[in-house]
């Protein structure tokens, strides 16, 4: 498979799948697999990715987590005991 093209997940080996949460799909890959994530153009690599609920575009993990954040309103800032690191 070409890095140049976003992955959609039927283009990667899945082991297992997770529930929903938040939106967005978890996907256990049976191997580590080199892909171009969908939400930051980058070619990424890992064992597992997301996807969102209304596409099979692959997401890296790390866009996942800010993605997961950032889109449902549960950032940390605000949260008390949590402080963000500053610049």
């Amino acid at each position: 498979m070409s890095t140049t093209d976003a992955a959609n997940l039927t283009d990667l080996p899945v082991l297992a799948s997770h529930a929903s949460w938040r939106g967005f799909a978890l996907h256990s890959l049976v191997i580590v697999a080199v892909y171009r994530c969908a939400v930051c153009d980058r070619s990424r690599d890992s064992a597992m990715v997301a996807t969102q609920e209304s596409s099979d575009e692959v997401i890296c993990p790390k866009c996942f987590m800010h993605l997961a954040r950032t889109e449902h309103g549960s950032s940390s800032a605000g949260r008390p005991g949590r402080h963000r690191a500053g610049p």
